[in-house]
Formats: structure tokens, C-alpha cells, sequence
């Protein structure tokens, strides 16, 4: 008994049982539209504002994976059929983007996913080394806020292959 119980402490130690070396999940939401490939089976979260009179319902999807957090929250964006042109799409995104933490917006570039605009910007976290990476996306009546952080590295890298898998159905 005890030599399998060492076994198995060794196996969470080495990230073989747990963590580090586990394959990532195929999530779809059937809500929001979407799918991506993430750490771990995502916690939702769920929410509603009132914004001018109206609800708005918010769908928060996120996983950890040892100290990376990733994230996508989805929210109904009521006013999408006013906006008509690429120019003012990316004008109410840059009104979106706004520091999470106590950090500044570093770099911030247009991109365009299976046909919707948006943007993609890193902001400092106020922690030496660790930026957060952020995609925003407008599509028919949907926002999608996604990022990628860590607290102890930086996580380009892994923001970059989290952004690839997104799919939108």
C-alpha cells in the first residue's frame, strides 16, 4: 500500500497524473457558439447587468493550468446591429480594452477571425515579467473578451496557441 501511494505522490510531483503534461480539453459552448481547446474542463460562471434599462447576460468560461489562467467570457452586445462599419466596430473594442489590473495597454493591433474584427493588445500586470494578452471580438451580437495570464512568466506563447484553437460555429 505504501509503495503505491509513493507512486502516485511521485506521478503528481513529475505533472505525469496531473497539471503540466495532461492533453487539453475539447470545450464547446453551445450558449455563446464557440469552441477551444483548454487546460482543463473550463468553471463557468454566469452573469447580468443592467446597462441602460436592459440586462446584459455575460457567460464566463475559465481554466488553470499550474500558474497560467485562461479565460473567455461572452456577452450579449445589443447595440452590434448600429455598428456598421469596420471603423466603428474597432472604435467601440478600443472603448472595451481597458487594463484589467494596474497595468497599461503596451501594444494593441486590429485583427480580423473568420470574417468579425477586432483587436488584440498585451497590458503589464504591474508584475516584473508577466503580461496579460487580451483578443477581443465583436460577432453578430456577441462580445468575446478572451486572455491569457500568469503570475509567474510571461505567457505569450501560450495566449498565441489558446487564440488559434477558437472556433466560432
Amino acid at each position: 500500500m505504501r509503495s503505491i501511494l509513493l507512486f502516485i505522490f511521485v506521478l503528481t510531483l513529475n505533472g505525469e497524473l496531473f497539471g503540466q503534461n495532461s492533453s487539453s480539453v475539447a470545450f464547446s459552448s453551445e450558449e455563446c457558439d464557440f469552441s477551444i481547446k483548454m487546460p482543463t474542463k473550463p468553471s463557468i460562471s454566469k452573469d447580468s447587468v443592467l446597462v441602460q434599462g436592459q440586462y446584459i447576460h455575460t457567460i464566463e468560461y475559465r481554466a488553470f493550468e499550474t500558474e497560467v489562467i485562461y479565460s473567455v467570457t461572452c456577452s450579449e452586445f445589443p447595440a452590434w446591429k448600429m455598428l456598421t462599419s469596420k471603423r466603428r466596430i474597432l472604435s467601440i473594442l478600443k472603448e472595451v480594452a481597458n487594463p484589467k489590473m494596474s497595468g497599461e495597454i503596451v501594444d494593441m493591433k486590429e485583427i480580423e477571425v473568420e470574417g468579425n474584427y477586432g483587436l488584440e493588445y498585451t497590458e503589464t500586470s504591474g508584475i516584473a515579467g508577466s503580461n496579460i494578452y487580451n483578443q477581443l471580438l465583436l460577432v453578430e451580437g456577441n462580445l468575446f473578451q478572451m486572455y491569457v495570464s500568469s503570475l509567474s512568466n510571461d505567457a505569450k506563447d501560450e495566449a498565441e496557441e489558446f487564440y488559434e484553437n477558437f472556433k466560432l460555429h
